[in-house]
């Protein structure tokens, strides 16, 4: 969703610049043109096993994590150390509400949830998007920009969730999605219902961070950022020792296992941001390998889509009013398979 943001209630403002906001795609692997949103049993022989493989790794009970419960204040402050108590508990019991309304109910699905969170809100600072100077709302998203703790955008959003809610949030009423407990209930809704056929506790429940980065930011914008949350709501939450979420110490599944393997525009994207190149914003030290992994994959599924455009039939008259090429993180298909061919050296 959006990349800057507006300080709640508390705290004050501060110059901080996040960059454009992004342009998120629709369902994975198909970009969308007008929007760019059984508890684990007692400590067993495995959790044993695994300390003795790692004698620095003490066994976990199952029990501490925080599956099929709510998460505490001091869980909570763990996952967002930079965040004064007093906001984490604001909007705690919110949080929990809407772990339980939207059936974030494992302690992997949480701990992906708040990543996101926590890099959206900036710890829960903010709740709505900063715009550029001399930008207005209204110019920027026609008067709907992202809001709640996952930048919800777009008035389709804003109705749809009111809609789900059965409250108003058009208009002047947009205001109340910066609210504690709207800001909660809106990340809820777009996690399970804001992207369609895609419920990204699916994707949680694989430890698809990657895939859901791409349905949340549209690529890899803050990628860091969101790694770094998802491993203190990780530690937090007790994910390592969870039987249920059955991850051990893989933080997230690597971009070959990862659905946006399948999707030739996530593809490129993380090719993109692990090309140094780029100069795209997110990914601190792109890895060379990523990025060729990511471009060839992209130019190995563009190869059916391009063949098949090419054999349609010419049109005898060119149009009066040719459509502008179609563009994807500020790039042509044509810049992107350049770049795609250039990045696999």
């Amino acid at each position: 969703m959006a990349t800057s943001r507006r300080p709640g209630p508390i705290g004050p403002q501060f110059p901080f610049n996040f960059g454009a906001p992004c342009q998120p795609p629709g369902p994975l692997g198909i970009f969308d043109l007008h929007w760019y949103a059984d508890s684990p049993g007692p400590l067993g022989i495995n959790d044993w096993a695994a300390c003795v493989a790692d004698p620095f790794a003490f066994p976990t009970s199952a029990s501490t994590c925080a599956c099929n419960r709510d998460i505490t204040i001091e869980e909570l402050c763990k996952c967002y150390p930079h965040a004064k108590k007093a906001r984490n508990q604001e909007f705690l019991d919110g949080l929990n509400k809407t772990f339980k309304d939207s059936s974030i109910t494992t302690c992997l699905r949480k701990a992906h949830f708040l990543a996101q969170v926590g890099a959206e809100s900036g710890e829960l600072h903010y709740v709505a998007e900063i715009l550029p100077k001399g930008v207005t709302e209204e110019k920027a998203y026609k008067g709907y920009k992202g809001r709640g703790l996952i930048q919800l955008t777009g008035k389709d959003n804003y109705t749809n969730f009111g809609l789900f809610e059965k409250q108003d949030f058009l208009g002047a009423n947009r205001v109340k999605i910066e609210e504690p407990e709207w800001a909660a209930k809106s990340a809820g809704w777009y996690w399970t219902s804001g992207k369609k056929n895609h419920d990204l506790n699916d994707l949680a429940d694989k430890n698809d961070f990657l895939a859901i980065c791409c349905l949340v930011n549209g690529a890899f914008i803050g990628f860091d950022d969101r790694l770094e949350h998802l491993k203190l709501a990780r530690d937090a939450l007790g994910v390592a020792g969870c039987t249920t979420a059955n991850v051990g110490k893989q933080v997230y599944k690597v971009y070959v296992d990862s659905d946006i393997h399948d999707s030739w525009l996530f593809s490129f994207a993380w090719g993109c941001w692990n090309d140094a190149t780029s100069k795209k914003k997110g990914i601190a030290k792109p890895v060379v390998t990523e990025r060729k992994a990511g471009y060839q994959r992209y130019l190995d599924l563009r190869v059916p889509i391009e063949a098949a455009a090419a054999a349609k039939p010419k049109p005898k008259h060119p149009p009066l009013h040719p459509k502008a090429p179609e563009r994807h993180y500020g790039y042509t298909l044509e810049q992107m398979s350049k770049m795609a061919r250039e990045g696999v050296k």
